[in-house]
């Protein structure tokens, strides 16, 4: 259940716009905010708020890939291997980062939950490939252990 603070902001957006649908992904991100993720209880709450059925709620959800629908790591570990990244061993990068980690092959969160590890088709930044993301903050040219190391160890 969202909290009373979390509702009355999702509220106050409703203002904001025309439709009331309009404020569906600014609540969307509220709740994450909240919880870390998007509950199935907290879609239900976010249409009764915003007059939406449960459905359109999670079809919105669902589409976007930047709501997490289950409960993640702390930190979210984001790792290119798109084409520019690809070619510059991003497939190597997100095989290291894993095994490191301790997730499964396809990405998932680390047994203490301090990491979220996922493959991304891009994130926009070939200039500096091979890459990732961890909490949106960028990490460039890691084609070595030592580099991805350097990376990850500070959030350790």
């Amino acid at each position: 259940m969202l909290t009373e603070a979390t509702r009355s902001r999702i509220l106050q957006l409703v203002g904001r716009y025309p439709h009331r649908r309009s404020a569906l992904l600014p609540a969307l991100y509220l709740a994450q905010e909240e919880q870390g993720y998007v509950s199935e209880e907290s879609m239900v709450e976010i249409g009764d708020l915003l007059r939406l059925t449960p459905a359109d709620v999670k079809s919105v959800a669902g589409y976007y890939t930047m709501f997490f629908k289950k409960p993640i790591g702390r930190y979210v570990v984001d790792v290119c291997t798109n084409l520019a990244c690809k070619a510059r061993g991003g497939e190597q990068t997100l095989a290291y980062v894993q095994k490191k980690l301790g997730v499964e092959d396809g990405g998932g969160t680390t047994a203490d939950g301090r990491f979220f590890v996922e493959e991304v088709e891009c994130l926009g930044q070939c200039e500096i490939a091979p890459m990732l993301e961890v909490d949106l903050q960028p990490f460039g040219f890691l084609d070595t252990p030592e580099a991805i190391d350097k990376v990850l160890d500070q959030y350790t």
